[in-house]
């Protein structure tokens, strides 16, 4: 039975990867585009400077500094049955108040740590899709409910970073997926509202 568990997690785990597979084969320039829009205005209406001091000092290290799996166990199991159980935003409400918080009450380590480690190895141990789905809802929503400059402020740090020390193309293929299905789960419109305002000039401005 373990044989046959381990088997389909792991057939799991390969569909999600061919499903990053698909989305950069079909897309990658687009979903640049759109990318490039969002985090390069995030650092605009920051300051270029502070954010850039943030991301280096603070996210860099984290990643760096503590594990994957530590986090994904807590995500995984804890945040994203929350948005099942409680609703999309209820749970919304935890995610933009808690982790936004927790950057500016413990620090910019700690909140990067608990980030970091959490949202990247919760697509890992969840699935792409089902890691996409409580990511895409929960994110969406923060930018409603805390107000785009406190949304991305956390948002922006957390995925910029992962480029940076994961290396690019494993950020790339967790935030592939996880932005493709977004597009799927909140609708066009919708996904691109958030995306668009704050996700990925960390295909420039980190990548530079």
């Amino acid at each position: 039975m373990t044989g046959t568990a381990g088997a389909g997690a792991g057939a799991g785990a390969g569909a999600g990867l061919a499903a990053g597979a698909a989305f950069f084969a079909a897309g990658f320039l687009a979903g640049a585009a759109f990318l490039a829009a969002g985090l390069a205005a995030a650092f605009l209406t920051t300051g270029f400077l502070a954010g850039a001091a943030f991301l280096a000092a603070g996210l860099a290290a984290a990643f760096l500094t503590t594990g994957f799996l530590a986090g994904a166990a807590f995500l995984a199991a804890g945040l994203a049955a929350a948005f099942l159980t409680t609703g999309f935003l209820a749970g919304a409400a935890f995610l933009a108040a808690g982790l936004a918080a927790a950057f500016l009450t413990t620090g910019f380590l700690a909140g990067a740590a608990f980030l970091a480690a959490g949202l990247a190895a919760a697509f890992l141990t969840t699935g792409f899709l089902a890691g996409a789905a409580f990511l895409a809802a929960g994110l969406a929503a923060a930018f409603l409910t805390t107000g785009f400059l406190a949304g991305a402020a956390f948002l922006v740090a957390g995925l910029a970073a992962a480029f940076l020390t994961t290396g690019f193309l494993a950020g790339a293929a967790f935030l592939a997926a996880g932005l493709a299905a977004a597009f799927l789960t909140t609708g066009f419109l919708a996904g691109a509202a958030f995306l668009a305002a704050g996700l990925a000039a960390g295909f420039f401005a980190v990548a530079i």
